[in-house]
């Protein structure tokens, strides 16, 4: 079992008196940078003392029980096992994607393949489909990249191909996948150019309403969990992150809300 990944990513000291908030990360790397903002926001603008600590997903609810965290942001897939009264606040979505041009012919690809693809010295597309023969040119986000940290998450710590090409933004990656014969590997991006394509996974291609329920395999969903009803300066920050006004920013990290706003 993985050891708890425990370290202080930021801390913002108060007064004795001031309300302290423990936030527990347990996403392996997902994108936080909204909620590292908010928490400093919180913490300049009402005094209070906020930590963020990172764990490996396996001890997070044990810290959570322990009462050693207030609240964490974990992927659903991890809580099976939950206590009673503990509260779970669904909030966002991410996926890793395979872009290719509209003009790709391959109808479907499995999880396996995509990991063969990556780490060939030379895929080609006539490993997948009979309608072309050409190299797959391969293109990604590079490193440092939340693009390049979510392959991660989702297929390990594979050594891709040094072979694969390496944009720094998805702006770029569009552009290369102008190309009939390039893949390219991203989150998800719900406006990407009508040129553009998105390959189908085990038959489900990527949409927001898969990455909602789930069905595409490639997704990880992530939900704010606390133990019991929140309050106070807890409640304050849950609400922040699920506010209307951070439904629009998510989809800039490649994420999608799970939660609706009611008017």
């Amino acid at each position: 079992m993985l050891k708890s990944l425990l370290f202080t990513l930021l801390l913002f000291a108060a007064p004795a008196s001031a309300d302290v908030l423990r936030i527990g990360d347990a996403t392996n790397g997902a994108p936080l940078r909204q909620i590292q903002f908010h928490a400093m926001e919180l913490a300049l603008s009402g005094g209070h003392d906020i930590s963020m600590k990172r764990f490996a997903p396996s001890d997070a609810v044990n810290a959570l029980k322990k009462n050693a965290v207030d609240l964490l942001i974990i992927e659903k897939r991890f809580l099976k096992d939950i206590p009673s009264g503990f509260q779970q606040f669904p909030y966002a979505a991410e996926a890793l994607c395979l872009y290719v041009h509209s003009d790709n012919p391959v109808g479907s690809i499995s999880p396996q393949e995509i990991t063969d693809i990556l780490t060939s010295v030379r895929p080609r597309w006539s490993s997948y489909t009979r309608l072309s023969s050409a190299d797959i040119q391969r293109i990604m986000l590079k490193p440092g990249t939340s693009g390049i940290k979510l392959l991660r998450r989702s297929f390990g710590e594979l050594i891709p191909d040094r072979e694969i090409m390496q944009v720094s933004n998805i702006e770029g990656l569009f552009i290369f996948i102008n190309n009939p014969a390039a893949l390219g590997f991203a989150p998800f991006y719900p406006d990407y150019p009508r040129e553009i394509a998105l390959l189908p996974v085990n038959n489900i291609a990527p949409s927001t309403q898969t990455l909602k329920t789930g069905t595409y395999p490639l997704t990880r969903q992530y939900v704010l969990l606390c133990a019991g009803q929140p309050s106070g300066i807890l409640l304050r920050f849950i609400n922040t992150l699920r506010s209307l006004d951070e439904r629009r920013k998510l989809p800039e990290y490649g994420m999608i809300p799970l939660w609706e706003v009611t008017p």
